[in-house]
């Protein structure tokens, strides 16, 4: 089997580990902090207090605040 093959085995090791901690530190350093300040907002959003009939204007616009919201987070 070409992967066994004790030639080549070392660098493919190498590769392997030299790509598996790249995308670790990409992960953990991009992708988790985005996706974790994004449960946050939603988290947020979610706790908002029920809107009753007194207030039905904030209902007409709370899609308005989302995409505000949304438009004023930035991606770095």
């Amino acid at each position: 089997m070409p992967q066994f093959d004790t030639f080549i085995f070392s660098s493919s090791l190498f590769y392997f580990i030299i790509s598996f901690f790249t995308l670790l530190y990409l992960n953990y350093t991009q992708y988790l902090p985005r996706i974790g300040s994004l449960l946050k907002l939603r988290h947020k959003l979610i706790q908002k207090p029920t809107i009753t009939k007194t207030n039905t204007e904030a209902l007409n616009n709370s899609g308005m605040l989302f995409t505000k919201i949304l438009s004023n987070y930035k991606y770095n």
